[in-house]
């Protein structure tokens, strides 16, 4: 009977102590929010004197909702939930230091969402900012970094459409513009890791507040400024090298193999029509470095399969000849974009965004730290690079021909 009475005691006391500590976890929680501002985006500038601005959207702690960050507006059009600090500083860390000087509450960089850089930034300080990034432990190492051609400022400042905030917005973007097989966004971490290495020039998405050909967001019949991913910013040697528009970058996914599904477009091929539009199903690359009597050359391989979604070529008929050629045809677009993307990067600006001096590192280690010295500096842009694309059209949909009207009606 006591070993049971002792039980019953241990459980009461058990259950008391979990009664008594919840609530005290709640108020410590909600009181610990309304001390900090969380920032969610950081932008990055260099402005006409040379100095570092810094602009941060911050979270109004008591306009958070139940739903989180990223849930809807709480505050209306008079009282939004976020509020944008700016702040200027002949140092990162001053800008930074003055940054929290303007704002009555801590700053709290864990809910960073985006950091956003400024052109003249990212082609003069890219790796200042980075050694404040990566050296302060607030800022998670997986945060994407984007670059625009403007001031990062006035994207800080656009005013989120789908989301309660613009980083989570943005984040959205970046997630679902990944379809379209036309972006590349990386990461504070993949960031350092390319600019300290000999083999590998940093690549990342541009973002851009203007309104993007073909698609806007209207708002009470007002078209309104929104963001879009237009292409990607390439660095060289720590410097920013120029911008990529996206058929540029697809020619970049293509060769480094992160082309995994997304869609593309042919011409009619009697050029009769507005064209087939495919949606790209698989696909994978691989780099192969070669000895020859001229040096290193390197094979890029790509293997695609894709299914036609639509065919707008006025009567069109599919058969197994007809379908060889639409192979041939998406193995040309395919060449002809990596060209494009060779073209500038590799020859205009001998930025190694391809990863070939690493593939180069690994298969031959010995002929790499020749090259190493040179890379950038002509071995880069002598070096022959053979593109090989193996395309198949796998389904034609419900449907083989193009829909025809009746003449005769």
């Amino acid at each position: 009977m006591s070993r049971l009475a002792n039980r019953l005691r241990g459980a009461v006391a058990a259950a008391i102590s979990l009664l008594l500590v919840l609530p005290l976890a709640g108020c410590w929680s909600t009181t610990e929010i309304n001390d900090l501002a969380i920032i969610t985006v950081l932008g990055i500038d260099q402005n006409e004197h040379g100095e570092f601005q810094v602009s941060a959207l911050v979270i109004r702690p008591s306009n958070i909702s139940q739903g989180g960050l990223g849930s809807g507006f709480s505050g209306g059009g008079d009282n939004p939930s976020y509020v944008v600090a700016e702040a200027v500083g002949d140092t990162m860390f001053q800008a930074m230091q003055k940054l929290s000087s303007t704002l009555s509450k801590r700053m709290y960089w864990s809910h960073l969402q985006a950091i956003v850089l400024g052109r003249k930034a990212a082609d003069e300080h890219s790796v200042t900012i980075l050694d404040i990034l990566m050296r302060e432990q607030q800022f998670r190492k997986n945060i994407d970094v984007l670059v625009t051609k403007g001031k990062a400022v006035d994207i800080v400042k656009t005013k989120p459409h789908l989301e309660g905030s613009l980083g989570a917005e943005i984040h959205g973007i970046i997630k679902y513009s990944k379809h379209t097989a036309t972006t590349i966004v990386q990461d504070i971490s993949h960031f350092a890791s390319s600019i300290s290495s000999s083999g590998i020039d940093h690549i990342t998405g541009e973002i851009s507040s203007t309104a993007d050909r073909g698609s806007s967001i209207s708002e009470d019949g007002t078209k309104t400024p929104s963001l879009n991913i237009t292409g990607s910013a390439a660095f060289k040697e720590g410097r920013l090298a120029g911008f990529l528009d996206r058929v540029e970058t697809r020619g970049v996914l293509w060769i480094v193999g992160q082309v995994k599904t997304g869609s593309t477009k042919m011409s009619c091929p009697e050029g009769n029509g507005n064209g087939i539009s495919l949606e790209i199903t698989n696909a994978r690359s691989s780099r192969i470095p070669k000895k020859t009597a001229d040096g290193i050359s390197m094979k890029v391989v790509v293997d695609i399969e894709a299914e036609i979604r639509e065919i707008a070529c006025d009567g069109f008929e599919l058969n197994p000849d007809r379908m060889d050629q639409l192979n041939e045809q998406l193995e040309n677009t395919i060449m002809d974009e990596m060209n494009h993307a060779l073209k500038k990067a590799k020859e205009e600006w001998q930025s190694d965004v391809f990863q070939f001096g690493t593939t180069i590192y690994k298969k031959y280690p010995k002929e790499w730290k020749q090259l190493r010295a040179s890379w950038r500096e002509g071995e880069f842009r002598r070096m022959k690079v053979e593109l090989e694309v193996r395309a198949q059209i796998k389904r034609a949909g419900l449907i083989h021909d193009s829909i025809r009207v009746d003449e005769r009606r």
